[in-house]
């Protein structure tokens, strides 16, 4: 999650979009309770087709995280504005993409610094 929040801060932009990659926002409701009470207090059906615009920096965006490491959420996170989406997945995978090399570069520079830290993620670019 703390590399995650470090990507999201060296991205310009404030305004993410999530956008649901499942048939559902939460597959087990059970388990993120939080998250779905968040939904359902703003008119967010489970199976609505809509995306959710929130700030970088807003309390959803590690509960959908969380829910996504632990497979009963299926998101990614859209910067327009960089064209720049990231999308985490429950086998620790965390997928990019992105269109403007600048942002590469950002991206890169979060990485090897966490890394430095805490020696864990690699960086694979296909393109």
């Amino acid at each position: 999650m703390e590399l995650l929040k470090s990507i999201f801060n060296c991205i310009d932009s404030n305004e993410c979009l999530i956008i649901k990659e499942n048939e559902k926002w939460i597959t087990d409701r059970k388990k993120a309770k939080l998250l779905d009470r968040i939904l359902r207090e703003n008119d967010i059906n489970n199976r609505g087709n809509c995306g959710i615009y929130v700030s970088k920096d807003s309390p959803v965006i590690p509960l959908f995280v969380e829910a996504t490491l632990r497979y009963y959420a299926f998101v990614a996170f859209v910067f327009e504005k960089e064209k720049f989406i990231i999308a985490p997945s429950d086998h620790m995978d965390i997928f990019i993409f992105y269109e403007k090399h600048d942002v590469y570069s950002k991206i890169k520079e979060c990485i090897e610094q966490y890394n430095h830290e805490k020696h864990i993620f690699e960086i694979t670019q296909r393109s």
